[in-house]
């Protein structure tokens, strides 16, 4: 994430997501979080937000909800959103789907268009190459 941009990196399996977000922001809290997650993660993304921060939730990869105390609405004054593929392209007009699609097919035909390949399997070791995926 460092070689990306990332300020500050925090390993949630032995981190507290609150308390490393005060550090970094010197007991500030987050100005925003974008949430893939939910559960337990999702539940402390929202605490470390401080004071008019905004969550953006993409994902349910957790089964567990988001625990959300009604004083971080009232307090911090908080909000929250969502963002998901389906109720984008549903709210596009059928001539923004063109255009979508034909910047798209621009993009994946471009000669600068790169994608990072981790690895590559022969077709007789896709049990292999399966193993690594879900690793």
């Amino acid at each position: 994430m460092k070689a990306l941009g990332a300020a500050a990196v925090i390993n949630t399996s032995n981190e507290s997501i609150v308390e490393r977000v005060q550090q970094i922001t010197g007991g500030k809290g987050a100005a925003a979080a974008i949430d893939a997650v939910g559960g337990d993660t999702g539940t402390q993304m929202t605490q470390a937000l401080g004071v008019n921060g905004r969550m953006i939730v993409y994902g349910v990869l957790s089964p567990e909800p988001v625990q959300v105390h009604n004083s971080l609405f009232v307090y911090k004054n908080i909000s929250f959103s969502g963002f998901g593929i389906r109720g984008l392209l549903e709210s596009l007009s059928a001539k923004e789907k063109q255009e979508m699609t034909v910047s798209l097919i621009e993009l994946l035909v471009s000669p600068d268009f790169k994608m990072d390949i981790s690895a590559s399997y022969k077709l007789d070791e896709f049990k292999t190459a399966f193993q690594m995926y879900a690793s």
